[in-house]
């Protein structure tokens, strides 16, 4: 009988013919022979193959999905499949039925659908991001790239009016909060989920204007949904998000800031903090989004919680997990621990070993994710439309150019500070004018002022040079030659020695940045 719209389950899960599409797909029959490995998960059952994927779809019904009827199943493996074509379209191949012919069931083919599958390409588990965290290989290149690949997501995402706004995160939290209240461990999470509820509310209360403004402006896009490192995974060397939630509109189309704050939540979490902020830096370089970096924190902060809400809801913990009160615990200290915005500017010769001490530094300065660093090389290539590593002509660096480089970082630092975090702008400031500028941007904003000059030998700089790949900087010993012809002078910038090892100028800039500021 078809129940399309009644309040009863299609083949429920314990229904004898859900079963049989069960045995079907585990049967190595039904695969030409290859042993066949079940993953479940909350909404789906997963079938795995040498080199296949067979995703089915539980019927359920809950709060936040139907999968009850097999309309319903059939549309949402049709959407799991369109929402994760513009990442991971190596990975999602197409949606099959599961048939019976002449009372037999079948992977594809013509006869009557009993159930749908979404099929994927089956990719080495040990590339997702979750496993090379928990191996140490998770490094901040890898962390970079996850971010170019997330940052041009995001900005080809369709915008979703419709959703978002401080009214959505209000009920999220709520939900949250009713969630936890009723969990199998809520005896024990009263006090800090009072705590988390009164602080999350505090914080919703100071960020209203601001959500609903960015949901006029296009900030609220139909996202990934579900971008923890779990769902991310190496295809052919590049990070790819898939898993993409398929199943709720209003859940997946969100502020882009809050879909990336899993990431940074998960990074965080797991102690990896130098990529969590190389992540949250490239991320916005590219973006340019400094004016959502408020509502980092509370985004964060809801992140865990709802990591916490999975661990209150079990009934029995597990042992390779934090607890929910751990998590909640993490959840209070993103709301709590925040940094305080000041103005770092470190400059010097190309070769001094700027971007490195600020990519080093970024993530010790205050608290939380630490400093938001804006690089004149990285700012440069994004105004000329290529990616950081790309070389440019000659005629960029034209002064007018670099005048237009400086403004531009010097407003996108402003930017940063007005939310609340530290910035840390690297460039060269061979000239008085620009120091004096910089100086002009934090004075302007009042916030301390912290002027970093990377001293270094020609020798070493020229040795430096020579021996870069891979990197955003485009200049040669050419360029340098230039530049020491110019005789630039610190005046009264905190001169830190820069000739030695990264560890040890790391360890002298940081604590001029720390015990120097005007």
């Amino acid at each position: 009988m078809n129940t399309e719209g009644s309040g009863t389950l299609q083949n429920p899960e314990n229904s004898p013919e859900h079963q049989a599409v069960i045995a079907f797909l585990a049967d190595p029959a039904t695969h030409d022979g290859q042993q066949v490995q079940r993953v479940d998960t909350h909404i789906s059952h997963i079938f795995l193959t040498d080199t296949e994927a067979f995703k089915l779809k539980r019927p359920i019904r809950t709060n936040f999905l139907d999968f009850s009827t097999l309309n319903r199943r059939e549309a949402a493996c049709r959407r799991e499949i369109e929402v994760n074509q513009t990442v991971a379209a190596q990975i999602y191949r197409d949606v099959l039925p599961i048939v019976r012919r002449e009372r037999r069931l079948q992977l594809g083919g013509q006869g009557d659908p009993v159930d749908w599958v979404v099929r994927m390409r089956r990719f080495d588990r040990a590339g997702e991001f979750d496993r090379l965290a928990e191996r140490g290989e998770l490094g901040v290149q890898l962390a970079e790239a996850l971010a170019d690949t997330v940052a041009k997501m995001h900005l080809g995402a369709p915008v979703a009016p419709e959703f978002g706004g401080a009214a959505r995160v209000k009920a999220t939290i709520e939900q949250i909060s009713e969630a936890i209240e009723t969990s199998p461990a809520a005896a024990d999470l009263k006090d800090p989920l009072t705590d988390w509820r009164s602080r999350a509310q505090s914080e919703l209360d100071k960020r209203t204007a601001q959500l609903n403004a960015r949901r006029r402006h296009g900030y609220v896009r139909r996202c990934h949904g579900d971008l923890h490192l779990g769902n991310i995974c190496l295809i052919d060397g590049r990070p790819t998000p898939f898993d993409a939630l398929e199943f709720n509109e209003e859940m997946a189309s969100t502020d882009v800031i809050y879909d990336i704050a899993f990431i940074v939540m998960d990074m965080l979490e797991r102690g990896l903090r130098d990529q969590a902020n190389a992540f949250l830096c490239r991320y916005l370089s590219a973006t340019r989004d400094y004016s959502g970096l408020g509502l980092l924190p509370l985004f964060i902060s809801m992140r865990a919680a709802v990591r916490a809400l999975v661990a209150a809801s079990r009934k029995e913990p597990d042992p390779h997990e934090p607890g929910a009160g751990e998590r909640l615990a993490f959840a209070i200290r993103a709301l709590r621990d925040q940094a305080k915005p000041r103005l770092i500017a470190i400059g010097g010769l190309s070769g001094s070993g700027k971007s490195t001490i600020a990519r080093r530094a970024a993530p010790q300065i205050g608290r939380g994710i630490g400093a938001v660093v804006l690089r004149s090389d990285v700012a440069r290539k994004h105004m000329f439309g290529v990616s950081p590593e790309d070389r440019l002509p000659e005629d960029a660096y034209g002064p007018g150019t670099t005048e237009l480089v400086y403004t531009r970082l010097l407003r996108d630092a402003g930017r940063v500070l007005r939310q609340g975090f530290p910035a840390v702008v690297d460039a060269t400031f061979l000239s008085p004018f620009e120091r004096e500028q910089v100086r002009l941007a934090a004075r302007r904003a009042g916030v301390p002022f912290c002027p970093i000059w990377m001293d270094c030998g020609p020798k070493t700089l020229r040795a430096r040079i020579s021996a870069r790949t891979g990197d955003a900087s485009d200049a040669d010993v050419g360029v340098l030659e230039k530049q020491l012809a110019l005789r630039a002078e610190a005046g009264d910038w905190t001169r830190v020695p820069a000739d030695g090892s990264v560890e040890d100028t790391a360890a002298l800039a940081l604590a001029a940045i720390r015990s120097g500021s005007d």
